[in-house]
Protein backbone atom coordinates (compact mmCIF):
# COMPACT_ATOMS: atom_id res chain seq x y z
CA UNK A 1 0.00 0.00 0.00
CA UNK A 2 2.75 2.27 1.05
CA UNK A 3 4.81 1.74 -2.05
CA UNK A 4 1.87 1.88 -4.43
CA UNK A 5 1.03 5.33 -2.92
CA UNK A 6 4.55 5.97 -3.67
CA UNK A 7 4.84 4.78 -6.91
CA UNK A 8 2.03 6.85 -7.85
CA UNK A 9 3.37 10.12 -6.39
CA UNK A 10 6.55 9.79 -8.20
CA UNK A 11 4.19 8.97 -11.55
CA UNK A 12 2.10 12.00 -11.18
CA UNK A 13 5.31 14.22 -10.41
CA UNK A 14 6.73 12.70 -13.41
CA UNK A 15 3.58 13.58 -15.63
CA UNK A 16 3.48 17.26 -14.40
CA UNK A 17 7.01 17.68 -15.80
CA UNK A 18 5.89 16.50 -18.56
CA UNK A 19 3.28 18.82 -19.51
CA UNK A 20 5.16 21.69 -18.40
CA UNK A 21 7.69 20.87 -20.97
CA UNK A 22 5.18 20.11 -23.69
CA UNK A 23 2.43 22.68 -23.48
CA UNK A 24 2.54 25.80 -25.33
CA UNK A 25 0.63 27.93 -22.43
CA UNK A 26 3.67 26.79 -20.23
CA UNK A 27 6.79 26.14 -22.99
CA UNK A 28 9.78 28.92 -21.87
CA UNK A 29 10.13 32.11 -23.56
CA UNK A 30 12.84 32.79 -26.27
CA UNK A 31 13.70 36.38 -27.37
CA UNK A 32 13.88 37.36 -30.85
CA UNK A 33 17.29 38.56 -31.84
CA UNK A 34 19.17 39.34 -35.13
CA UNK A 35 22.76 38.42 -35.93
CA UNK A 36 24.53 40.20 -38.86
CA UNK A 37 27.83 40.08 -40.62
CA UNK A 38 29.08 41.87 -43.59
CA UNK A 39 31.97 40.76 -46.53
CA UNK A 40 34.04 42.25 -48.65
CA UNK A 41 32.89 41.63 -51.97
CA UNK A 42 36.71 42.11 -53.41
CA UNK A 43 40.24 43.71 -52.20
CA UNK A 44 40.27 45.75 -48.63
CA UNK A 45 42.75 47.92 -50.73
CA UNK A 46 41.43 50.59 -53.34
CA UNK A 47 42.75 53.72 -54.64
CA UNK A 48 41.05 57.13 -53.51
CA UNK A 49 37.62 57.16 -55.13
CA UNK A 50 37.94 53.53 -55.77
CA UNK A 51 34.37 51.77 -55.65
CA UNK A 52 33.89 49.25 -52.74
CA UNK A 53 31.24 46.45 -52.76
CA UNK A 54 29.88 44.39 -49.98
CA UNK A 55 27.54 41.56 -49.11
CA UNK A 56 25.42 42.18 -46.03
CA UNK A 57 23.29 39.36 -44.53
CA UNK A 58 21.17 38.62 -41.06
CA UNK A 59 19.19 36.67 -39.45
CA UNK A 60 16.71 36.48 -37.12
CA UNK A 61 16.51 34.32 -33.97
CA UNK A 62 13.46 33.49 -32.67
CA UNK A 63 11.13 34.94 -34.92
CA UNK A 64 7.22 34.64 -33.77
CA UNK A 65 5.11 31.90 -35.27
CA UNK A 66 1.58 31.85 -35.91
CA UNK A 67 -1.19 31.80 -32.73
CA UNK A 68 -4.40 31.39 -34.32
CA UNK A 69 -6.14 32.59 -35.16
CA UNK A 70 -3.28 35.73 -36.00
CA UNK A 71 -0.68 34.98 -38.97
CA UNK A 72 2.66 36.66 -38.87
CA UNK A 73 3.56 39.01 -41.25
CA UNK A 74 6.60 38.94 -43.70
CA UNK A 75 9.41 40.35 -41.42
CA UNK A 76 10.24 43.95 -42.24
CA UNK A 77 14.27 44.48 -42.82
CA UNK A 78 16.06 47.48 -42.53
CA UNK A 79 20.37 48.28 -42.76
CA UNK A 80 21.98 51.69 -41.20
CA UNK A 81 25.90 52.29 -40.74
CA UNK A 82 28.40 53.92 -39.01
CA UNK A 83 31.98 55.44 -40.78
CA UNK A 84 35.46 56.16 -38.35
CA UNK A 85 38.40 57.06 -39.86
CA UNK A 86 42.13 56.53 -38.48
CA UNK A 87 45.50 58.09 -40.55
CA UNK A 88 47.32 54.23 -39.57
CA UNK A 89 45.49 50.92 -39.14
CA UNK A 90 46.44 50.59 -35.73
CA UNK A 91 44.25 53.95 -34.77
CA UNK A 92 42.64 55.32 -33.34
CA UNK A 93 39.65 55.57 -35.10
CA UNK A 94 37.27 58.78 -34.72
CA UNK A 95 35.23 61.17 -37.29
CA UNK A 96 36.39 61.41 -40.55
CA UNK A 97 38.55 64.37 -40.71
CA UNK A 98 36.91 67.92 -41.70
CA UNK A 99 36.53 68.02 -45.72
CA UNK A 100 37.15 64.35 -46.15
CA UNK A 101 34.02 62.97 -47.93
CA UNK A 102 32.38 59.62 -48.75
CA UNK A 103 29.38 57.87 -49.79
CA UNK A 104 27.68 55.15 -48.66
CA UNK A 105 24.61 53.46 -49.94
CA UNK A 106 22.79 49.89 -49.07
CA UNK A 107 20.48 48.26 -51.43
CA UNK A 108 17.16 47.71 -50.46
CA UNK A 109 16.77 44.34 -49.00
CA UNK A 110 15.44 42.00 -52.09
CA UNK A 111 11.69 40.60 -51.48
CA UNK A 112 13.34 37.24 -52.34
CA UNK A 113 15.37 37.30 -49.56
CA UNK A 114 15.10 39.85 -47.31
CA UNK A 115 18.16 39.62 -44.81
CA UNK A 116 20.66 40.02 -47.82
CA UNK A 117 21.68 42.71 -49.87
CA UNK A 118 24.80 45.27 -51.17
CA UNK A 119 26.77 47.84 -49.43
CA UNK A 120 28.24 50.24 -51.96
CA UNK A 121 31.06 52.42 -51.03
CA UNK A 122 33.56 55.50 -52.36
CA UNK A 123 36.30 57.31 -50.06
CA UNK A 124 37.80 60.19 -51.55
CA UNK A 125 40.49 60.43 -49.24
CA UNK A 126 43.41 58.27 -48.39
CA UNK A 127 43.61 56.52 -44.91
CA UNK A 128 42.00 53.71 -42.58
CA UNK A 129 37.83 53.65 -43.37
CA UNK A 130 35.29 51.19 -41.10
CA UNK A 131 32.21 50.55 -41.71
CA UNK A 132 29.82 49.25 -39.36
CA UNK A 133 26.51 47.93 -40.95
CA UNK A 134 23.63 47.77 -38.43
CA UNK A 135 20.53 45.41 -39.40
CA UNK A 136 16.87 45.76 -37.58
CA UNK A 137 13.84 43.67 -38.02
CA UNK A 138 10.43 44.23 -36.96
CA UNK A 139 7.49 41.75 -37.19
CA UNK A 140 3.72 42.46 -37.08
CA UNK A 141 0.83 39.82 -37.39
CA UNK A 142 -2.82 40.46 -38.82
CA UNK A 143 -3.93 40.85 -35.22
CA UNK A 144 -2.14 43.82 -34.89
CA UNK A 145 0.66 42.37 -33.12
CA UNK A 146 4.03 44.16 -33.28
CA UNK A 147 7.68 42.32 -32.65
CA UNK A 148 10.65 44.77 -32.48
CA UNK A 149 12.53 46.55 -34.06
CA UNK A 150 15.31 44.45 -32.96
CA UNK A 151 18.92 44.98 -34.17
CA UNK A 152 22.06 43.18 -34.43
CA UNK A 153 25.49 44.84 -35.50
CA UNK A 154 27.63 43.29 -37.83
CA UNK A 155 31.34 43.00 -38.00
CA UNK A 156 33.27 46.20 -38.97
CA UNK A 157 34.68 46.49 -42.98
CA UNK A 158 38.20 47.85 -42.81
CA UNK A 159 38.91 49.84 -45.92
CA UNK A 160 42.41 50.81 -47.04
CA UNK A 161 42.27 53.49 -49.16
CA UNK A 162 45.36 54.43 -50.79
CA UNK A 163 46.49 57.55 -52.50
CA UNK A 164 49.57 60.32 -52.87
CA UNK A 165 50.05 62.58 -50.19
CA UNK A 166 53.16 64.84 -51.52
CA UNK A 167 55.32 65.02 -54.28
CA UNK A 168 59.15 65.11 -53.36
CA UNK A 169 62.44 66.54 -55.35
CA UNK A 170 65.89 65.18 -55.50
CA UNK A 171 68.58 67.42 -57.23
CA UNK A 172 71.89 65.83 -57.97
CA UNK A 173 73.77 64.92 -55.49
CA UNK A 174 71.24 66.25 -52.85
CA UNK A 175 68.78 64.47 -50.64
CA UNK A 176 64.97 64.12 -50.65
CA UNK A 177 63.02 67.76 -49.97
CA UNK A 178 59.66 68.43 -49.93
CA UNK A 179 58.10 70.28 -53.07
CA UNK A 180 58.35 73.96 -52.24
CA UNK A 181 54.44 75.50 -52.54
CA UNK A 182 55.92 78.43 -54.43
CA UNK A 183 57.32 75.80 -57.00
CA UNK A 184 60.58 74.20 -57.90
CA UNK A 185 63.31 76.67 -59.20
CA UNK A 186 65.52 74.68 -60.80
CA UNK A 187 68.46 75.68 -63.25
CA UNK A 188 67.93 74.91 -67.30
CA UNK A 189 69.38 71.77 -67.85
CA UNK A 190 69.10 70.34 -65.12
CA UNK A 191 67.75 66.25 -64.23
CA UNK A 192 65.46 66.13 -60.85
CA UNK A 193 64.58 63.29 -59.37
CA UNK A 194 60.87 62.85 -58.21
CA UNK A 195 59.21 60.63 -55.69
CA UNK A 196 55.62 60.09 -54.53
CA UNK A 197 55.09 60.12 -50.93
CA UNK A 198 51.74 57.26 -50.53
CA UNK A 199 49.39 57.79 -48.04
CA UNK A 200 48.48 55.96 -45.56
CA UNK A 201 51.99 55.99 -44.27
CA UNK A 202 51.62 52.04 -43.50
CA UNK A 203 50.65 51.27 -47.05
CA UNK A 204 51.86 49.23 -50.27
CA UNK A 205 51.02 51.17 -53.60
CA UNK A 206 48.87 48.71 -55.88
CA UNK A 207 50.52 48.02 -59.21
CA UNK A 208 50.42 50.96 -61.71
CA UNK A 209 50.25 53.60 -59.08
CA UNK A 210 51.28 55.99 -59.08
CA UNK A 211 50.95 57.65 -62.40
CA UNK A 212 53.12 59.94 -63.65
CA UNK A 213 52.56 62.78 -65.60
CA UNK A 214 52.32 66.82 -66.22
CA UNK A 215 53.17 69.52 -69.00
CA UNK A 216 57.40 68.86 -67.69
CA UNK A 217 57.03 65.42 -69.68
CA UNK A 218 56.86 63.27 -66.98
CA UNK A 219 55.49 59.61 -67.10
CA UNK A 220 55.39 56.08 -66.15
CA UNK A 221 54.23 54.26 -63.17
CA UNK A 222 55.75 53.63 -59.92
CA UNK A 223 57.22 55.27 -56.49
CA UNK A 224 59.77 57.58 -58.73
CA UNK A 225 60.39 59.42 -62.03
CA UNK A 226 62.89 61.35 -63.66
CA UNK A 227 62.95 64.38 -66.06
CA UNK A 228 65.19 66.87 -67.53
CA UNK A 229 64.33 70.14 -67.90
CA UNK A 230 66.24 71.40 -71.24
CA UNK A 231 63.07 74.29 -72.14
CA UNK A 232 64.03 77.61 -69.61
CA UNK A 233 60.88 79.46 -68.63
CA UNK A 234 60.50 83.11 -70.10
CA UNK A 235 59.58 84.15 -66.64
CA UNK A 236 58.33 83.42 -62.78
CA UNK A 237 55.02 82.63 -64.03
CA UNK A 238 56.12 80.41 -66.81
CA UNK A 239 56.07 77.08 -65.11
CA UNK A 240 55.96 73.25 -66.15
CA UNK A 241 53.64 70.92 -63.79
CA UNK A 242 54.11 67.66 -62.81
CA UNK A 243 51.40 65.38 -61.42
CA UNK A 244 51.55 61.83 -59.44
CA UNK A 245 47.70 60.48 -59.31
CA UNK A 246 46.47 57.71 -57.65
CA UNK A 247 42.90 58.20 -57.73
CA UNK A 248 43.37 61.61 -56.39
CA UNK A 249 46.18 63.96 -57.80
CA UNK A 250 48.87 65.93 -56.30
CA UNK A 251 50.52 68.46 -58.93
CA UNK A 252 53.46 70.19 -58.52
CA UNK A 253 54.61 73.52 -60.20
CA UNK A 254 58.65 73.71 -61.81
CA UNK A 255 60.39 77.31 -62.81
CA UNK A 256 63.55 76.53 -65.11
CA UNK A 257 65.61 79.43 -64.60
CA UNK A 258 68.48 80.72 -67.05
CA UNK A 259 70.23 81.03 -68.86
CA UNK A 260 70.79 84.53 -68.27
CA UNK A 261 70.28 86.38 -72.04
CA UNK A 262 71.23 90.41 -72.63
CA UNK A 263 71.64 92.77 -75.47
CA UNK A 264 73.57 95.89 -76.01
CA UNK A 265 73.10 98.32 -78.51
CA UNK A 266 74.85 101.02 -79.17
CA UNK A 267 73.07 104.58 -80.91
CA UNK A 268 75.85 107.36 -81.72
CA UNK A 269 74.49 110.81 -81.33
CA UNK A 270 76.07 114.10 -82.48
CA UNK A 271 75.47 116.42 -80.53
CA UNK A 272 78.15 119.38 -81.72
CA UNK A 273 81.55 119.14 -83.65
CA UNK A 274 83.47 118.53 -80.60
CA UNK A 275 81.78 116.40 -78.66
CA UNK A 276 79.74 113.32 -78.97
CA UNK A 277 78.13 110.55 -77.11
CA UNK A 278 76.84 107.46 -77.48
CA UNK A 279 73.69 105.68 -76.09
CA UNK A 280 73.64 102.34 -74.19
CA UNK A 281 70.73 100.33 -74.41
CA UNK A 282 70.80 96.91 -72.17
CA UNK A 283 67.86 94.71 -72.48
CA UNK A 284 68.31 91.97 -70.22
CA UNK A 285 66.63 89.18 -68.28
CA UNK A 286 68.83 87.89 -65.48
CA UNK A 287 68.24 85.26 -62.45
CA UNK A 288 69.42 84.69 -59.13
CA UNK A 289 70.54 81.18 -58.80
CA UNK A 290 69.68 78.62 -55.92
CA UNK A 291 73.22 78.12 -54.44
CA UNK A 292 71.73 76.76 -51.62
CA UNK A 293 70.07 73.62 -53.42
CA UNK A 294 66.77 74.13 -51.63
CA UNK A 295 64.71 74.54 -54.76
CA UNK A 296 64.35 77.97 -54.59
CA UNK A 297 66.07 81.45 -55.34
CA UNK A 298 68.05 82.99 -52.96
CA UNK A 299 66.29 85.99 -53.40
CA UNK A 300 64.02 87.58 -55.97
CA UNK A 301 66.60 89.47 -57.77
CA UNK A 302 69.12 91.42 -57.56
CA UNK A 303 71.13 94.34 -59.47
CA UNK A 304 72.49 94.43 -63.25
CA UNK A 305 75.99 96.94 -62.72
CA UNK A 306 77.81 98.99 -66.32
CA UNK A 307 80.95 99.33 -65.11
CA UNK A 308 83.37 99.27 -68.55
CA UNK A 309 83.28 100.57 -71.29
CA UNK A 310 86.10 99.61 -73.58
CA UNK A 311 86.53 101.71 -77.24
CA UNK A 312 89.22 99.19 -78.58
CA UNK A 313 92.32 100.48 -79.32
CA UNK A 314 91.57 103.95 -78.80
CA UNK A 315 90.98 104.18 -74.95
CA UNK A 316 89.12 102.15 -72.29
CA UNK A 317 87.14 104.15 -70.60
CA UNK A 318 86.03 103.23 -67.03
CA UNK A 319 83.19 104.72 -65.78
CA UNK A 320 82.90 107.36 -62.56
CA UNK A 321 80.31 105.46 -61.16
CA UNK A 322 79.34 101.73 -61.26
CA UNK A 323 75.50 101.82 -62.62
CA UNK A 324 73.30 99.96 -60.91
CA UNK A 325 69.74 98.58 -62.32
CA UNK A 326 67.72 96.47 -60.59
CA UNK A 327 66.04 93.01 -61.87
CA UNK A 328 63.41 90.67 -60.94
CA UNK A 329 64.30 87.14 -61.34
CA UNK A 330 63.13 86.62 -64.87
CA UNK A 331 62.12 89.77 -65.62
CA UNK A 332 62.98 91.40 -68.72
CA UNK A 333 64.53 94.36 -68.25
CA UNK A 334 65.62 97.65 -70.36
CA UNK A 335 67.87 100.45 -69.36
CA UNK A 336 69.78 102.87 -71.34
CA UNK A 337 72.61 105.51 -70.15
CA UNK A 338 74.33 107.96 -72.23
CA UNK A 339 78.55 107.46 -72.77
CA UNK A 340 80.25 110.83 -73.66
CA UNK A 341 83.16 110.88 -75.57
CA UNK A 342 85.54 112.93 -77.71
CA UNK A 343 87.31 110.64 -79.37
CA UNK A 344 85.23 109.81 -81.91
CA UNK A 345 84.84 111.95 -85.33
CA UNK A 346 82.66 111.24 -88.00
CA UNK A 347 83.18 113.90 -90.76
CA UNK A 348 80.85 113.27 -93.36
CA UNK A 349 77.85 113.12 -90.71
CA UNK A 350 76.56 109.69 -91.73
CA UNK A 351 75.61 108.25 -88.96
CA UNK A 352 73.78 104.29 -87.52
CA UNK A 353 74.13 102.27 -85.36
CA UNK A 354 75.02 98.84 -84.63
CA UNK A 355 74.16 96.21 -81.34
CA UNK A 356 75.91 93.62 -80.09
CA UNK A 357 74.43 90.05 -78.67
CA UNK A 358 75.35 88.04 -75.65
CA UNK A 359 73.93 84.81 -74.97
CA UNK A 360 76.20 82.26 -73.62
CA UNK A 361 77.46 82.92 -70.44
CA UNK A 362 80.89 82.02 -68.56
CA UNK A 363 80.38 79.49 -66.08
CA UNK A 364 80.09 81.51 -63.37
CA UNK A 365 77.76 83.96 -64.48
CA UNK A 366 76.77 86.67 -66.81
CA UNK A 367 78.74 89.54 -68.53
CA UNK A 368 78.02 90.97 -71.80
CA UNK A 369 81.42 89.09 -73.03
CA UNK A 370 84.46 87.52 -72.47
CA UNK A 371 86.93 91.15 -71.98
CA UNK A 372 89.01 89.76 -75.15
CA UNK A 373 85.88 89.67 -77.23
CA UNK A 374 86.14 92.68 -79.89
CA UNK A 375 83.43 92.84 -82.28
CA UNK A 376 83.92 96.33 -84.75
CA UNK A 377 80.73 98.48 -85.62
CA UNK A 378 79.75 99.93 -88.64
CA UNK A 379 78.36 103.27 -87.06
CA UNK A 380 80.00 105.40 -89.13
CA UNK A 381 80.49 105.92 -93.00
CA UNK A 382 82.92 103.76 -94.85
CA UNK A 383 85.43 106.11 -94.43
CA UNK A 384 85.82 107.25 -91.26
CA UNK A 385 88.82 104.87 -90.06
CA UNK A 386 88.31 105.80 -86.35
CA UNK A 387 84.85 104.28 -86.39
CA UNK A 388 85.10 101.23 -88.72
CA UNK A 389 87.56 99.98 -86.01
CA UNK A 390 85.69 100.51 -83.15
CA UNK A 391 84.70 97.78 -80.82
CA UNK A 392 83.39 97.79 -77.34
CA UNK A 393 83.10 95.80 -74.29
CA UNK A 394 80.62 96.38 -71.90
CA UNK A 395 80.98 94.56 -68.33
CA UNK A 396 77.13 94.16 -67.41
CA UNK A 397 76.88 92.26 -64.34
CA UNK A 398 74.15 90.41 -62.40
CA UNK A 399 74.51 90.69 -58.49
CA UNK A 400 74.42 89.07 -55.79
CA UNK A 401 77.20 85.98 -54.84
CA UNK A 402 76.85 84.16 -57.87
CA UNK A 403 79.32 86.65 -59.87
CA UNK A 404 82.53 86.69 -57.69
CA UNK A 405 84.15 89.70 -59.56
CA UNK A 406 85.85 92.55 -58.08
CA UNK A 407 84.37 94.43 -55.58
CA UNK A 408 80.96 92.38 -56.17
CA UNK A 409 78.19 93.68 -53.21
CA UNK A 410 74.86 91.95 -52.73
CA UNK A 411 72.30 94.21 -52.46
CA UNK A 412 68.79 92.90 -52.70
CA UNK A 413 66.11 94.78 -54.25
Amino acid sequence: MTRLVGSRLCYTTLLLVVLWATSPGLMAQCSLSVDATVSNDGSSSVIVGGPVTATLTATANCPPTDSSPCTINPASWSWSYTVLYASTQAGPYGNPPQGASYTVMIDPPPDGNPSKTKLHATFNQAGWWKVTPTAAVTYTDTCDGNWGPVSGTANDLIVDVIGVQKIQFQLPGGSWQDMPVEGLYVATGTTVKFQAIIAPSDASWPSGYPVWGGSCGAEGTGPTTSVTFTVPSQSMSDYHTITAACGNTVTGAIIRYGPDQATLSLDYVPEDSSSNSYVATMTYKLWVPDTQGIGQPDSDGGYAELDTVDFNQDTDTTLNEVMQYPFSNGEETSQTYVIQTGILNCANGEYGSGELNYTTPPSYGWRSGPTNERRGLSSCAAGSDSMNRLGQVVQLRSRPKRFPAKNSVFKPL
